[in-house]
């Protein structure tokens, strides 16, 4: 009897593992149709020291501001709010090397410290001497090396929802294999599944804003994704915070449970020059669920202390 028991459940797992194989590819062919021209028309390229980088340019007037998506992110994560920075600055969006459509070779370097720099000669390669950088999520993590790196280059820094004190991927997922890696991240099921968790207001997170979101994701191979958990070097700079002398804005989500409040708390504590604001029933993805109030608070924000620092 405990045979033929064990035997139906091993049969029923295959099923479901058949079902989402199948959910996935069905699934992720429509998304690729239905997105491809919204999501990459806007999309300009720079070879950076041998890596393509795409970033998206937004405004003509203004102080520039660079804008750093986070893990499993792209550029066309700030769409929504483009229209209302780019009133007032030269908003310029990157994506990340290993992301959206930037270069994804296994062969390079996807350190955050590597990725800050790359940023900086793109912005260099554009003429821009002074700057103020938002980050989100692992992006405030590759802003924050960047403001390390060009003091006198970064003028402000805004940290939403910022990686940087501690590790959130390291340790058993640097010894996944790539296909279980790909398996995990990349699958349309799971996905859609996971995704709704980063918001407070569940709602939020419609079929439209996940297939965006997704139709990046899967452009990344399994191999530039096993190597950017590879080379991840996050909570790496609590010890450098207090050399940050640049004004910085921290924007949390009171119930973000990727990078809990916790972390904004105690990084405004170390950051010389931050203050910290707190959006109530709000997650992780602060720019989505409360792009008013965040569009607000940061050009407000960007306003005070380009005064201060001019």
């Amino acid at each position: 009897m405990l045979v033929i028991v064990l035997a139906l459940f091993l049969i029923l797992l295959i099923s479901l593992a058949a079902a989402m194989l199948v959910t996935d590819h069905l699934m992720t062919e429509r998304v690729v149709a239905r997105y491809k021209q919204q999501v990459t028309a806007d999309v300009l390229y720079r070879a950076v020291d041998g890596a393509e980088l795409a970033y998206r340019r937004h405004g003509q007037d203004g102080l520039p501001l660079l804008m750093i998506h986070g893990f499993m992110g792209s550029s066309y994560d700030y769409a929504s709010i483009f229209p209302t920075l780019a009133e007032h600055y030269q908003v310029i969006a990157v994506d990340l090397i290993g992301f959206g459509l930037s270069d994804k070779s296994p062969d390079l370097d996807y350190s955050k410290a590597n990725m800050a720099r790359l940023c900086g000669l793109l912005m260099d390669d554009l003429g821009f001497s002074r700057y103020a950088v938002l980050g989100h999520s692992m992006g405030g993590e590759v802003a924050i090396n960047l403001a390390l790196l060009h003091p006198q280059k970064t003028e402000q820094l805004i940290l939403l929802n910022s990686a940087g004190l501690t590790d959130i991927q390291r340790g058993f997922s640097q010894r996944l294999p790539a296909w279980l890696i790909d398996g995990v991240f990349q699958n349309y099921v799971l996905q859609r599944l996971y995704f709704p968790t980063v918001f407070f207001d569940r709602q939020k997170a419609g079929t439209d804003v996940f297939q965006s979101f997704y139709y990046f994701n899967n452009l990344i191979p399994a191999e530039t994704l096993q190597k950017l958990i590879q080379d991840n070097d996050s909570g790496s700079l609590k010890n450098q915070l207090a050399d940050i002398s640049q004004p910085v804005l921290l924007i949390w989500g009171a119930h973000d449970r990727t990078i809990p409040l916790e972390q904004g708390q105690a990084m405004d504590q170390l950051l010389p020059d931050s203050s910290l604001m707190v959006f109530e029933d709000c997650g992780h993805l602060t720019f989505l669920e409360k792009p008013t109030e965040t569009c607000a608070a940061l050009l407000q924000f960007l306003a005070d202390t380009a005064t201060d620092r001019h």
